[in-house]
């Protein structure tokens, strides 16, 4: 198994790398391990990479790692990351704000429930980034939108920079997916009764939840 990649330091600044052009920050390089760096940025896969750059499928794993470690590659995988952040204007705040509204995203904001059939409303009034699916079956309309669990536990990492009464908000999310979760697994597995017990699994949450808030 190949040792893991060691931390290479890039001797230029952001600033430097950005001002440079692709012949300068590509030479020394050869073609295989240019392509290498292209298609890493776009997978992070070490082996796929090395295989689609043109390396054997037998030796790429080995290839690879080696090519990871070399300085040049670095440095080029370190331009193509800030060109493409510089670019498309990607910062950490458009992730957040990309989790909160995948998160807190509500049905109704993109279909409504007539006679038991969903249709979707017009297609400006709908933030298509959060839809997953639309499929058109027997029954109509199907619509699928992104995990909103994963995208609130994806926000929990942020939690340090986040305010306060979103961390509350983020919980109590949560708290209200995995309450809605737990209904519909009942209603599947037949147990209709609203009394049924628990095992104290939703208050074990609220007060996580209160902990949260609080803390």
């Amino acid at each position: 198994m190949p040792s893991a990649i060691r931390k290479i330091y890039i001797e230029e600044s952001e600033e430097e790398l950005l001002a440079m052009r692709r012949d300068d920050v590509t030479e020394g390089m050869t073609d295989k391990e240019q392509r290498f760096c292209e298609y890493y940025c776009r997978s992070f896969n070490i082996i796929t990479s090395a295989v689609r750059a043109g390396y054997s499928q037998a030796s790429a794993h080995i290839v690879g790692y080696k090519i990871r470690r070399k300085y040049l590659v670095n440095r080029y995988i370190c331009w193509l990351k800030l060109r493409t952040t510089h670019e498309f204007c990607i910062q950490a705040a458009d992730i957040i704000d990309m989790y909160i509204r995948i998160g807190f995203a509500d049905i109704t904001d993109f279909a409504s429930v007539n006679n038991g059939r969903l249709k979707l409303k017009d297609g400006l009034e709908m933030d298509g980034q959060l839809i997953k699916t639309i499929k058109q079956g027997k029954d109509g309309v199907q619509l699928e939108l992104y995990d909103k669990l994963s995208a609130l536990d994806k926000l929990e990492r942020y939690f340090d920079v986040m305010p306060k009464d979103w961390k509350q908000k983020v919980e109590e999310r949560k708290l209200e997916l995995l309450e809605q979760r737990l209904e519909l697994d009942r209603l599947k597995a037949g147990q209709f009764d609203q009394d049924d017990s628990d095992d104290g699994f939703l208050d074990a949450l609220r007060d996580t939840a209160k902990e949260v808030w609080e803390g």
